[in-house]
């Protein structure tokens, strides 16, 4: 959850901000680095084209998106090795526990049909845009429910203040 903050913004009591997405590319089995060459990414959120050295889209970050979203109703990630590079491999190759199978009971199929989109190996198979994620999520239950003070109970969890707090 290092690449999340949780921060209130526009109006919205409970916003949550990505850090490092879509910005990385493999130089080699073990090292990722960003374009600027500064600050290595974790291997937790990377979309499998880029582990197979594929060009990457913006459905690269909507595939970090279903990630944020597993780990977030979870509390584990979809893909976790015993190293950074049988993690990438997993994103490739393992297959994929749906997030109600993992704890997350309460969750509605909708949201979790969204998620599973959102992680889908193939990027044809995913959301086209993040707006399309956005209109897919409005329509859950799960969102629906979701109320300011809900926002402010998970803000509270987390340690966080109305400003902006790691998730």
């Amino acid at each position: 959850l290092d690449n999340l903050l949780l921060t209130a913004a526009g109006g919205e009591p409970d916003f949550i901000k990505v850090i490092d997405f879509g910005i990385a590319r493999i130089l080699s089995e073990d090292h990722l680095v960003t374009r600027a060459g500064e600050i290595p990414v974790t291997p937790l959120y990377i979309a499998p084209e880029l582990v197979s050295g594929l060009t990457a889209d913006a459905r690269a970050d909507i595939y970090s998106l279903g990630v944020a979203m597993y780990l977030l109703t979870t509390g584990l990630p979809p893909f976790k090795g015993a190293t950074p590079s049988l993690t990438m491999l997993a994103h490739v190759n393992a297959p994929l526990v749906p997030p109600r199978a993992r704890g997350a009971s309460r969750m509605s199929a909708e949201l979790e049909d969204v998620i599973l989109r959102c992680l889908a190996r193939r990027p044809d198979e995913r959301f086209a845009t993040m707006a399309e994620v956005a209109l897919a999520l409005q329509d859950t239950p799960d969102v629906r429910a979701w109320k300011a003070e809900s926002a402010a109970r998970a803000r509270r969890i987390s340690g966080g203040g109305s400003d902006t707090s790691p998730a």
